[in-house]
């Protein structure tokens, strides 16, 4: 029995394509697993307050679908879900219809959800709390706590005004940005600290997945939504058997995104891959480029294809095509053969190469 954890998906205008994919693999993973309820963390739509009918539309159609498999759905309101970054636990979010729809709870404020360890669970030494029922059993439960996205530096705050003691969750759920994490290394915004003592805490919000400590984790987006994102995404189990909730990642088959570098004189010749979304980024003289590109041959060629343009006409013409990050790193390692203290630093950097 798993949960099955879903990060920010962030429906928008321009990826339809995208979503499509991702809810087709989504729904197949609930069908090949035992699910005991699904989490959405945050961000489900993407424009704060400006609300586009045919994103609502998709996420509406989207829900529907989860509601109709008979696992219970746990949707965060994140960030890009309310008016602004400054909502503290309100219902100022286009979600509050869902409130009243069976099989869905809607967390705009602190929600715990509990499970009797003794049906979910073969392994007794696990985090949860016992209780005690009318004939006096000792029954463990499983505690889990949802929190939306609040601002930075009140999310203790938050649990405090929902009377919620840390000690008796066995795992949160969250929209935040905390302490420590990458993000905040370099927006030096002032965030909470999630104290090592503390339960599992599985967050969105942040984009690329990242293991912070030993109890907060961020599983990064199910896609990539920017060409610079980490392309190792997915969705993530997490396993309750065991009573250690260990989290195996999903890849989903929503095609990565990757930059290729191109001379404008490549452009007739080259061959683009289907399987990837690509954005081109262009070198030659700019008006020579514009010219080409709006051939109607060249235009049916690169249509659904984002294209970047650097002028620059002293590039050789015969440069090569750069198509993935391994082809870059094996030209730098070519260019540290003679060098062996930048090579053993660079070695250092990139380990799996």
């Amino acid at each position: 029995m798993s949960i099955l954890i879903i990060g920010d998906p962030h429906y928008k205008q321009s990826n339809s394509r995208h979503t499509d994919i991702m809810e087709r693999d989504i729904l197949e993973i609930i069908k090949n697993n035992e699910i005991a309820f699904i989490v959405i963390l945050g961000d489900t739509l993407d424009t704060h307050e400006r609300i586009y009918v045919d994103c609502f539309m998709r996420v509406s159609k989207f829900l529907d679908k989860l509601i109709k498999t008979e696992k219970h759905v746990f949707l965060l309101i994140g960030n890009h879900d309310r008016p602004n970054n400054r909502v503290f636990l309100t219902d100022e979010h286009p979600f509050n219809l869902y409130k009243h729809v069976k099989g869905i709870t809607v967390v705009d404020t602190c929600v715990v959800h509990e499970l009797n360890s003794n049906i979910y669970c073969n392994n007794s030494e696990l985090s949860a709390t016992s209780d005690y029922n009318e004939d006096k059993e000792s029954t463990k439960k499983l505690r889990f706590c949802f929190v939306p996205y609040v601002p930075d530096g009140m999310y203790m705050k938050a649990l405090e005004v929902c009377g919620i003691d840390p000690q008796n969750i066995s795992v949160f759920f969250s929209h935040s940005e905390f302490d420590g994490c990458k993000i905040n290394k370099l927006t030096k915004k002032k965030c909470d600290k999630w104290p090592l003592n503390f339960p599992m805490n599985i967050s969105g919000h942040i984009h690329n997945e990242e293991l912070v400590q030993n109890n907060l984790f961020y599983t990064g987006t199910p896609f990539q939504h920017d060409f610079n994102d980490d392309p190792d995404k997915g969705v993530y189990l997490m396993d309750l058997k065991s009573g250690k909730f260990e989290l195996d990642k999903v890849r989903l088959n929503v095609p990565s995104k990757i930059v290729m570098k191109v001379h404008f004189t490549q452009l007739e010749t080259i061959q683009l891959d289907p399987r990837f979304d690509i954005r081109l980024e262009i070198i030659g003289p700019i008006e020579q480029v514009k010219t080409l590109m709006n051939r109607h041959d060249m235009l049916a060629k690169f249509a659904h294809v984002s294209k970047k343009y650097k002028d620059e006409t002293k590039q050789s013409k015969n440069m090569p095509v750069i198509t993935n990050n391994f082809q870059f790193y094996e030209k730098m390692l070519r260019g540290l053969e003679n060098n062996e203290k930048l090579l053993n630093a660079f070695r250092g950097l990139f380990p799996n190469i």
